[in-house]
């Protein structure tokens, strides 16, 4: 080999191993005793060692106890030319635990599986965030499953693009048999007009707490108070989401009210016509009784 062709492949070694130093990702290999061969300065940092203190030790002082098992069975399966790839709990040198993504692969020379080469990453951060996530989500849908209103959201179009278990209960109507639906086929004709005009101002001031009926899966009608605010992207309105209030049983209750208090001012009003004429008829005896004195002082002074 000439100097030339040896100098160009120190440098692609060199910016190989410039690369491998310097990657995001822990880079490791193993030989077939399950030692340490290579490890790179992020792999070490990464358990709190140095790298001269994983060379030669055997992988599994990196694992916890619950974790040696299941590793040895992808280690033996990466031994017989599969690659694996997975998340397990390792451990750091101080001894806390953390989870990591790798992959392995096996590693040849000659045709023969010498040991297997594969990276890591840390996801400890990221797999607390979808935990809390996913806590958040279980939280928020037992709290929709529980809540008594129907919650609600659409689209700028006003297609039904989620709506709580308690469709079912007020509607009867399972929530997968309205969504993707555009909410007016579940308005009466009566209150299309102003439930559109409702919604076109909603997306032009943000939010909006409005009455307006809806048809239950029987055409029965269900008068509904709702409150919305818009869903922003940016500055570009998405969609709407709200909650809807079966208010039949408050209608019922005005209703009532409405006509005790039409009775009562009836009452009122005949009362006050009575008061009238009792007083009109109190003032004609007064009058009548005054003229009667009038008359008999004028027959004495005769």
């Amino acid at each position: 080999m000439r100097r030339e062709e040896i100098e160009k492949l120190k440098k692609l070694v060199e910016k190989y191993r410039t690369i491998i130093e310097t990657s995001m990702n822990g880079i490791y290999q193993i030989d077939t005793l399950g030692k340490f061969i290579f490890v790179n300065k992020t792999f070490a940092e990464m358990f709190g060692y140095r790298h001269e203190e994983l060379i030669g030790k055997n992988y599994t002082i990196l694992l916890p106890f619950k974790s040696i098992s299941q590793v040895k069975k992808w280690v033996k399966e990466v031994f017989s030319g599969k690659s694996v790839e997975n998340e397990v709990n390792v451990k750091h040198k101080d001894g806390h635990e953390f989870i990591v993504y790798f992959s392995a692969v096996p590693m040849k020379k000659e045709g023969k599986i010498v040991g297997l080469s594969g990276n890591l990453i840390d996801i400890t951060e990221r797999k607390k965030t979808e935990e809390e996530l996913k806590e958040s989500e279980e939280r928020y849908r037992d709290l929709i499953e529980k809540e008594k209103d129907i919650i609600y959201t659409l689209d700028d179009k006003g297609n039904i693009t989620f709506v709580s278990p308690t469709v079912e209960t007020i509607l009867g109507y399972r929530p997968e048999e309205v969504m993707g639906k555009n909410f007016m086929v579940l308005i009466p004709k009566e209150w299309q007009k102003k439930t559109l005009a409702d919604f076109n101002n909603l997306l032009k001031t943000g939010e909006i707490t409005a009455e307006t009926v809806l048809l239950d899966k029987k055409g029965q009608s269900h008068p509904v108070e709702y409150s919305s605010t818009v869903i922003r992207e940016g500055n570009k309105v998405v969609g709407t989401r709200g909650i809807v209030r079966d208010i039949t049983d408050r209608k019922k209750i005005e209703e009532v009210l409405r006509k005790a208090k039409d009775d009562l001012q009836s009452k009122v009003e005949e009362l006050e016509r009575f008061s009238k004429l009792a007083v009109g008829r109190e003032l004609k005896m007064i009058e009548l009784k005054n003229r009667i004195n009038e008359l008999e002082e004028k027959l004495r002074n005769k």
